[in-house]
């Protein structure tokens, strides 16, 4: 059931898949190949983050909390990707809501500096201090 929804992408080496700060909603399966994620700092510089290899995915933050990518992600090799767009994740979610569940749960454990900065400025709100995980998140990528 699950497979019916993905779309297969074939990427060269050096493809930008997604870009930091795209307003895209899909996220990526990593079946063949290996692709490198960036980010950008406020200096304008891109610091690598991760190598992912096959059966990491990417773009999960973009597609749970429809903000815009936090990170770039581009081909290291040829890559064979499957693609999960937003409206194929919402059908899988009907049949298994726990899946929206265990990938917020991997999402509270990055820790860019980005989100380490905006996660202790909102802390300092005394309003905000007793916040769970998943408001917190919400409010660091609405911003």
């Amino acid at each position: 059931m699950m497979i019916s929804k993905f779309k297969t992408e074939l990427r060269e080496p050096e493809d930008i898949i997604v870009e930091m700060f795209d307003d895209t909603d899909s996220m990526y399966f990593i079946a063949k190949g290996a692709c490198e994620v960036t980010i950008t700092d406020e200096k304008k510089n891109q610091r690598k983050q991760c190598n992912l290899r096959p059966s990491d995915y990417f773009g999960e933050i973009a597609l749970i909390y429809g903000c815009k990518r936090t990170a770039s992600v581009r081909s290291m090799k040829y890559s064979t990707l499957a693609k999960l767009e937003k409206s194929k994740y919402k059908e899988i979610l009907i049949e298994f809501p726990e899946l929206q569940v265990q990938m917020k749960k991997s999402i509270y454990s990055y820790n860019d500096k980005r989100k380490q900065f905006m996660k202790n400025s909102i802390q300092k709100v005394e309003y905000f201090q007793d916040i769970g995980d998943d408001a917190l998140h919400d409010i660091i990528y609405s911003l």
